[in-house]
């Protein structure tokens, strides 16, 4: 299941990136209103992945087919593309002309600041989790 779930968030990331090129971002607080929407109702994806048929000794299993988790996994991949995509494009709208770029900068070490730590830490993750430490 994990190259199955690697390539498909990665496809779903790539199709929400796409699916951003088409959002209109000319009504900024419309806009700023449904990605912090977005990027709180993300956090529902976090039981429902837990609820899944993947351990059954931590959690009841709510969802026992296997097509749950590939449906979610699918629709948590193409809401994160879309909204970091969106959030790339809007960010630097919302500052002053002269501090775009710096705001731009910044937006972009943040985002790959965090993709790094995220990496680094699904190994600590993995580890505490097969108990190899």
């Amino acid at each position: 299941f994990v190259p199955v779930s690697f390539l498909l968030f990665n496809g779903g990331d790539l199709i929400g990136r796409t699916i951003a090129g088409y959002v209109d971002t000319s009504n900024v607080l419309l806009t700023k209103r449904l990605l912090s929407f977005s990027s709180l109702a993300r956090f529902a994806f976090f039981p429902l992945f837990l609820l899944c048929n993947v351990d059954k000794t931590r959690l009841p299993v709510v969802f026992h087919h296997d097509a749950f988790p590939v449906c979610f996994m699918l629709l948590f991949a193409v809401s994160n593309g879309l909204t970091s995509t969106v959030c790339m494009m809007l960010g630097p709208s919302l500052v002053k002309t002269s501090e775009q770029e710096m705001a731009g900068n910044i937006m972009v070490f943040s985002l790959s600041s965090g993709l790094f730590a995220g990496s680094l830490l699904s190994f600590v993750c993995l580890k505490i989790g097969t108990g190899v430490w």
